[in-house]
């Protein structure tokens, strides 16, 4: 029964990306994420993020992010994170507050964060409040070192803004490395704008 409320949830995430015209932009994410713990409940990490844009032709921007989290229980977390972002046109500073709860059954991962985001953009002088809710189910294949999985966040604040559309599986290296591929369907409140990611990420855990 899990499996099949899985494989609808996948199929119905699917059809949700086609269900927009087709997108208009190719980008590409890459990044470089390195975890540790302080102690059994105090973590941290920094993570280093480029963008590009236009059929990666162009640069959408550089993201410097340091977090420090704090795990309540086996099953919650929350954690503070500090992103300054350089793009064409101007630098931001961004402060992030998140709330996860994940639950484990089988070899079913299931997910849920609450992120609040202040955004503040250096050359408007002008700051934004962004909800960002991301739901996320991975499968660890048995005898594997392959998890795929299916996600999809929103952002909202008094309205809907955009939602990305997230398939992708995690590869194990060894118990330090892990590499996470993935493609995203990204949508906006303008229609005109539709984007194809490719994403490529590199984690490691000290």
């Amino acid at each position: 029964m899990r499996k099949r409320i899985c494989l609808f949830i996948f199929l119905v995430s699917i059809v949700n990306m086609k269900t927009y015209a087709e997108p208009d932009d190719l980008g590409v994410w890459s990044s470089f994420l390195t975890k540790y713990d302080f102690t059994s409940k105090i973590y941290g990490s920094t993570l280093l993020e480029f963008r590009s844009k236009e059929n990666s032709q162009r640069m959408d921007c550089f993201i410097s992010r340091q977090y420090l989290g704090y795990k309540w229980c086996s099953w919650l977390k929350t954690d503070v994170a500090y992103d300054f972002i350089v793009t064409p046109s101007t630098v931001h500073n961004r402060l992030l507050l998140s709330v996860t709860g994940t639950l484990k059954e089988g070899h079913f991962t299931f997910s849920l964060r609450e992120r609040y985001v202040y955004d503040y953009k250096v050359a408007a002088s002008k700051g934004e409040n962004i909800l960002r809710s991301k739901a996320s189910i991975s499968y660890n294949i048995p005898h594997t070192k392959i998890s795929p999985y299916v996600a999809e966040e929103m952002f909202t604040w008094k309205h809907w803004m955009k939602t990305r559309h997230y398939i992708g599986t995690k590869l194990s290296l060894d118990k330090h490395s892990t590499l996470d591929f993935f493609y995203m369907y990204y949508t906006k409140q303008d229609k005109k704008f539709q984007q194809h990611l490719l994403g490529l990420g590199y984690i490691l855990k000290i």
